[in-house]
């Protein structure tokens, strides 16, 4: 079974709480200036308007959970990946330099892939840069 997620990014699990709405417009080249800053894996400010910077090289804990009705137990298992370059994120939007904004569906294509073998369960995530 395989599944292609276009506007995924396993760090949206850190963003779920600054969702709100987006506008349709693109954050300013100047919003790094007007709201908080936060580096993965520091303490969030107080509350949902800040932009999250993901450092190129640095390890982006990542967390999994498999759940639902169809399993008698539940399954959490944690890994570390690193980025290749520097990455700003506000709510929907994505930006390399944190000044060039755009809908981080466009700025990045993922692929998710889940299925069982005889080994065991299997889930793949591939993180690309879109073209």
């Amino acid at each position: 079974m395989n599944f292609r997620l276009l506007s995924f990014w396993p760090v949206y699990i850190v963003m779920a709480g600054t969702a709100g709405c987006a506008s349709l417009q693109n954050p300013p080249p100047d919003l790094i200036t007007k709201i908080p800053m936060v580096e993965i894996g520091k303490e969030k400010p107080q509350g949902n308007e800040y932009i999250l910077f993901v450092p190129a090289g640095k390890d982006v804990p990542i967390k999994l959970s498999v759940g639902g009705s169809f399993l008698s137990e539940e399954g959490f298992a944690e890994t570390r990946v690193k980025l290749r370059q520097d990455l700003y994120l506000y709510k929907y939007w994505s930006s390399f330099d944190g000044k060039n904004w755009k809908r981080s569906h466009r700025v990045f294509d993922t692929i998710l892939s889940a299925g069982l073998e005889p080994a065991g369960g299997k889930v793949e995530i591939k993180v690309n840069k879109a073209e």
